[in-house]
């Protein structure tokens, strides 16, 4: 049985808790970390702070030698496909390929609203992500499984089969 953590950065989570977080789940072979993708506390508390995600990753990947990281979920209304694809593409270089990309449609109405994210009705957040997943697939992390979940909760995985070429480095 491998043992995963799952936290909620966006709960005024700091760059000291994130290396404490890290290197605990080192120390007792916690498997994966896994942390949320919001700018905003999911409470509503305007003064609790948010890290960006794969900024926090990559910055992770970097000082971290076994530890796999990944978000659940990346929403697809806030990058771009090609964007989310770069920044997993770095963040498992970066940590010699430990990344695992969790990606969902997007949910939260106030967060798209106060960070300037479009927010639209489901069909066409259900369209872009899966272009977030197909473009996952052939030019995002290679070997690793990436998985979505739509705004009703549901989870499912795929494996991602591709090699990451030279052209998406």
């Amino acid at each position: 049985m491998e043992v995963c953590l799952m936290i909620e950065g966006q709960e005024d989570v700091t760059w000291e808790d994130w290396l404490a977080l890290a290197a605990a789940c080192e120390e007792h072979r916690v498997g994966t970390m896994f942390r949320s993708d919001h700018y905003l506390s999911v409470d509503d508390r305007r003064e609790r702070g948010s890290l960006d995600a794969w900024g926090t990753i990559t910055a992770l990947g970097a000082t971290t030698e076994k530890l796999r990281l990944g978000t659940m979920v990346s929403p697809a209304t806030f990058r771009h496909p090609g964007v989310l694809a770069k920044a997993a593409v770095t963040a498992d270089h970066v940590s010699g390929g430990r990344v695992e990309v969790g990606i969902g449609a997007g949910w939260w109405e106030r967060e798209h609203e106060l960070y300037g994210f479009d927010l639209p009705e489901i069909e066409p957040r259900m369209e872009a992500l899966e272009e977030q997943m197909q473009l996952s697939a052939v030019t995002g992390v290679k070997d690793r499984s990436i998985s979505s979940a739509s705004t009703t909760g549901r989870t499912s995985s795929t494996r991602c089969r591709s090699r990451c070429s030279s052209r998406c480095r």
